[in-house]
């Protein structure tokens, strides 16, 4: 009787080893879903009219036209281009360092801008976190962590 018992306790034991084991796939299955569709939805943010429109006037117009001096004390216009891609990067960053999308897609797809833009930015950010005294802490990890 009781080694009956003991096989039907190891027997029971072994099915729900396996159901967690299982469950623990899924749940990972699942994720590995959820991340691919964050990861599509950044990469076709990247992609907008509208982002690539403010990508485009750091690259060509910000630093000749405005001294980093400047800190975002901009006119609303060319702010919109600084904050649109500054808070894009800082999204992107946060989600690669909590991994809900993985790096080396980040890389390979916007790698070199994300350090064109750092580049560009910094010098901006960096009169803004003296005007600010460290509101904007963390800003210069990112384009660290994706390098």
């Amino acid at each position: 009787m009781s080694t009956a018992i003991s096989i039907i306790s190891i027997v029971l034991s072994l099915i729900a080893v396996i159901a967690s084991v299982i469950l623990a796939l899924r749940q990972s299955t699942l994720q590995e879903h959820s991340n691919v569709l964050a990861t599509v939805e950044l990469f076709n943010e990247w992609r907008s009219q509208e982002f690539k429109a403010s990508y485009g006037f750091l690259l060509s117009e910000l630093a000749k036209s405005y001294p980093p001096s400047s800190g975002y004390d901009l006119l609303e216009a060319v702010k919109s281009h600084v904050i649109r891609v500054s808070h894009y990067l800082d999204y992107v960053g946060l989600l690669v360092y909590y991994r809900a999308i993985r790096q080396d897609l980040v890389l390979g797809f916007i790698g070199g801008s994300i350090t064109n833009c750092w580049n560009i930015l910094s010098p901006y950010i960096y009169v803004e976190r003296e005007r600010r005294s460290g509101h904007i802490k963390n800003t210069s990890r990112i384009s660290l962590l994706l390098r």
